[in-house]
């Protein structure tokens, strides 16, 4: 009853926008005369095939060299609910061999069982873990949180739970054991035990020396709570024995919403997304967090969250787009003195009604969207720009997610190769950039020097993986007909715009 009520009142709303416009001006984007100020670049996705790349959404991921490993997530479509059977779990690892980042469709693939690693009395399961948090230092991965669900086999019974563990992964040693089967190193897999690690869902940064575990919420059974927080956290891995210790609120006292156990505040927040950023001015590192949800317990954000070492402001800005996980691309130019953050896919939160972007980014207000009651999946990409004033601007690109290259099998139908579909949440980014290749030690592709280095554009990574939909709102028919796990793999290109 109420989902028909939400309905009913975003058709009103609709109608009435049109009726109050009726087809003026206001609706249109400025005219092409107007000079353009938006960012200097549109990202392209190029897609290739390759049917042995895993179908995961919400997985853990790491790049080394170039091997790529994959683990945990999930292998159906949509939930309907947060029991997440674990019939759907992933409990393979991944190593997916690129032969030195050659053409995806001949990468080749091979995995092993979770339960087939040999880690003595460690805790298996959050290798299975859905949407955990996760960051790559040097070789090792380091694995935080995530959800278990109910256990519908005898011998793993459970209730759903988050993992309070950190374990660190030495990438060299779990690639080969599961490529050459060479034994484990002592050491080689380690864990810390924290509850307040006990998160799904969040964010999860380096910030220095300091973890930044970004909202998020923990579930225990029956009992859920969001965490209305930035937790921070300071770790010790030698190689052997990993400790992580949490930093007191004190240290950030503007990381919190002080009363944690309401609907309402700024950081009642999950499922968003978070990049490292530049502050255009002053040169400086910071975090950015995207939107999320749920605001007073039933609607998605629109607004950033601004993090810094020990401060997080909330900005006073509405989001058009990309609201919802999804990858984010980081960019800088020193010489504009302007920071930008390419999201692709995921959901949106308003219907864009102008025409169609031909070779420019189009400047998204209020003037040519209508908030989405709904927030339905999103197969766009647009572009958050921020100047040297702390401006901040959100520009839809002329490019989207393309149609599909073959035929998917969805539930009891196939959808047949050329289809739209709806890309990008929980999905993730293989970077084939490196310091050498402009990208800033903070994870900010430097766009002056990169365009210097490759006139017509190129290649910045592999996006793979997330929920495919072939319908924008999925919730409110049946996910399993309409959405599943992808195996969708696009090479992304940052390319200049022709002046």
């Amino acid at each position: 009853m109420r989902k028909k009520l939400v309905y009913a009142l975003f058709a009103l709303l609709l109608v009435t926008y049109w009726a109050c416009n009726n087809g003026s001006d206001k609706n249109q984007v400025a005219s092409s005369a107007a000079p353009y100020a938006g960012p200097p670049y549109t990202v392209q996705l190029e897609e290739f095939v390759n049917p042995n790349l895993p179908s995961l959404h919400a997985y853990i991921q790491a790049v080394y060299q170039d091997k790529i490993v994959m683990m945990g997530g999930r292998r159906n479509g949509l939930h309907t609910n947060y029991s997440f059977k674990d019939q759907h779990y992933n409990d393979s690892i991944f190593v997916i061999n690129t032969n030195n980042w050659a053409s995806p469709e001949t990468w080749t693939v091979k995995k092993m069982s979770v339960y087939n690693i040999p880690i003595g009395n460690l805790n298996l399961e959050q290798l299975e873990a859905n949407n955990a948090h996760f960051f790559t230092e040097d070789s090792v991965l380091y694995i935080v949180g995530g959800m278990l669900g109910d256990s519908v086999i005898p011998s793993k019974q459970r209730p759903r739970h988050c993992s309070p563990y950190v374990t660190a992964i030495t990438l060299p040693a779990i690639i080969n054991l599961i490529n050459n089967g060479i034994k484990l190193p002592t050491g080689s897999i380690r864990q810390a035990e924290n509850e307040d690690l006990a998160v799904t869902g969040g964010e999860l940064e380096l910030m220095g020396d300091t973890i930044k575990l970004v909202f998020g919420w923990k579930i225990d059974d029956e009992f859920e709570e969001y965490t209305h927080e930035i937790r921070s956290f300071t770790y010790k891995d030698d190689g052997k024995k990993i400790t992580v210790s949490r930093i007191p609120r004190s240290f950030c006292p503007t990381c919190w919403d002080g009363d944690t156990t309401k609907n309402g505040g700024s950081f009642r927040r999950r499922d968003g997304s978070m990049s490292d950023m530049i502050d255009p001015a002053t040169g400086e590192p910071f975090l950015l967090y995207y939107a999320g949800v749920f605001k007073g317990g039933n609607l998605p954000f629109d607004n950033p969250i601004w993090i810094g070492a020990n401060t997080a402001k909330e900005i006073i800005f509405s989001m058009r787009s990309n609201i919802y996980t999804c990858k984010v691309v980081p960019v800088y130019s020193p010489s504009r003195k302007q920071s930008y953050a390419t999201l692709l896919g995921g959901m949106t939160n308003a219907i864009y009604t102008g025409a169609t972007p031909d070779k420019l980014p189009v400047l998204l207000n209020q003037n040519n969207t209508i908030d989405s009651l709904s927030a339905p999946f999103s197969n766009q990409i647009t572009t958050l720009m921020i100047d040297a004033q702390h401006q901040f601007s959100q520009y839809l690109l002329p490019t989207a997610f393309p149609v599909t290259k073959v035929a998917y099998k969805l539930g009891s139908s196939t959808l047949p190769a050329g289809s739209p579909t709806y890309n990008g949440t929980g999905s993730e980014l293989s970077w084939t950039l490196s310091a050498k290749d402009n990208l800033m030690q903070h994870g900010v592709i430097n766009y002056d020097n990169f365009i210097k280095a490759y006139p017509q554009g190129g290649a910045i990574g592999y996006l793979h993986g997330g929920i495919l939909s072939k319908a924008e709102n999925a919730f409110d028919n049946n996910p399993a007909e309409l959405t599943r796990a992808s195996n969708r793999i696009f090479a992304v290109k940052i390319v200049p715009l022709k002046k």
